[in-house]
Parts: structure tokens; sequence; C-alpha cells
């Protein structure tokens, strides 16, 4: 496997273009901007495709596209998903142009622990396969903003975007939707033809990345620890606001769904 290295800290450094450990063989084939922090014309840029799928895909790529940014200021930030902008500001992201687009299903649910499969696979299919239009509007984006690379968390349209815009794709990601996708199979049939339609997409990616931790191994050209957003708040101060004693044990467990949020401490 390419770039064996392993840390938190490796992923940022093996993102930019010129150090991609890109895989021979990837699949070539193939509106509402809002700008943010500047102008990011006449700059160099990268597209970031982030699935809505809750916010852990928001999360750790913004983690990555700050980190980016530290290592290059001047960095600007295609941004193709619905999840809200200022979440990747919150997160230390600068210079974004947001486009609107509805970039991946993965499941339909009815809570936060509870998916809707009939409503997941009548999303998909009319979601899949990509409309050719859709992808030749999104690949000339790219290409006219000057982009030299897709990131995609881990929405699978960023990937065929770029290879349309003749551009790299750089997947980063703990687990695919086809590993999911393959688990209701048996239940529903029709589940198949999706999971093996995205599993095209991912394995077609020019570099594949693994963040720990994974849910499914797979061949990837670089496995790392962790990608995460640097704390803003010291630990003490945390730990004040929620009236745990220092050295006790503290477990935080959140998770959120649109409108609905629940978070519960054990300690």
């Amino acid at each position: 496997m390419p770039g064996a290295a392993r840390g938190p800290g490796v992923l940022p450094m093996f993102i930019p273009p010129l150090q991609l450990p890109v895989r021979s063989g990837a699949d070539t084939r193939g509106r509402h901007a809002v700008q943010s922090g500047g102008n990011p014309v006449n700059r160099p840029a990268v597209a970031c495709f982030v699935s809505p799928h809750g916010l852990g895909h928001a999360s750790r790529a913004a983690a990555v596209l700050a980190a980016l940014q530290q290592s290059k200021p001047d960095l600007a930030i295609h941004l193709y998903t619905i999840v809200d902008p200022g979440f990747f500001e919150d997160s230390g992201c600068r210079t974004l142009a947001c486009h609107r687009e509805h970039t991946d299903i993965g499941f339909v649910q009815k809570s936060a622990l509870q998916e809707d499969l009939p409503e997941t696979i009548r999303r998909l299919d009319a979601f899949l396969p990509f409309d050719p239009g859709l992808v030749a509007r999104l690949a000339g984006n790219v290409r006219e903003a000057g982009c030299k690379f897709v990131l995609c968390d881990i929405a699978p349209l960023g990937i065929r975007v770029a290879a349309a815009a003749g551009i790299p794709s750089v997947l980063v990601e703990s687990f695919t939707w086809d590993n999911l996708y393959d688990h209701y199979v048996g239940r529903y049939p029709e589940l198949k033809r999706h999971a093996d339609y995205v599993r095209l997409q991912f394995d077609s990616a020019s570099c594949r990345i693994q963040s720990e931790p994974l849910c499914y191994k797979a061949r990837a050209d670089l496995l790392t620890g962790p990608a995460s957003r640097p704390p803003k708040t010291p630990a003490a101060r945390i730990r004040s606001q929620l009236e745990i004693l220092p050295g006790r044990r503290m477990i935080l467990i959140t998770y959120q769904r649109r409108s609905e949020q629940v978070a519960g401490v054990a300690g």
C-alpha cells in the first residue's frame, strides 16, 4: 500500500496535489454559489464534495480543509454540499465558495438511530445513476474555478465529477455506502444495483485514504489516524462548565438529525 505512514498528523501532508499517491487505472468516465471570506478567483483552489448525512463527514472534511489552508493560506475552497457553510467557517475554514448541491443520499432515517429503507431506495432510484448533465455542469464549475483536485467525504458524486473534469479525486473515508447497503440486500434486493454502482465510483478514486477508526478495511493508498478539528476550549474550562471534577472520567455521546439533538454525558 503506497504511503505506509500512519498517525493523525499524516493526512493533510498527503493531500496537496504535488504529493498525491495516485493509483493508476482510475475511472475517467464520466449554481448556487455563496461567497464567504473573500473572493477565491485567481487563487489556488480545491473542490470538496461532502455527504450531508449527519455532521460527521462535514466535521472530518472541515478538519482536512482547515489543515490544508493552514499549510497553504491562500488556498480557496469550493464546497459542494447542503451542510450549512457556517459549520465549516466555525471550524476554521476560510475563503469558501459554497455551492448548495445535493451530493449524496446515504440513508434516509426516521430518527437518529432508525433507517427508512423504502424511502432510501426511492431516493436512490431518483439520484442514481448520476445524471450526465449534472456531472457535466459540476465538472465545468470545478474546471472554471481552477480546482487542482476534488476531495470527497464520502459523496461519490465528487469522484465522478473529478473524472469528468480531468483532475484527481481524493476519497477520505472510514466506510463507504456500498459496505452498508450490502447488509440489507437480503431484505431489500433493490439495493444491490445501488451498492454495485457506488462501489464502482469509490473504487475509481485517484487516491483513497482511510481514516481510523475503520468500519471496513479497503485497499487504500494511505491509512491514517483520526482526522479531527482542533479543540477551541481548554479541557479544564469544559469540565468547569459541566461541573465535572478534575480527574473524573468523562464520555460525551452526541448525535444530531436536523432539528433533533440529543446529548448525554456519563462520568
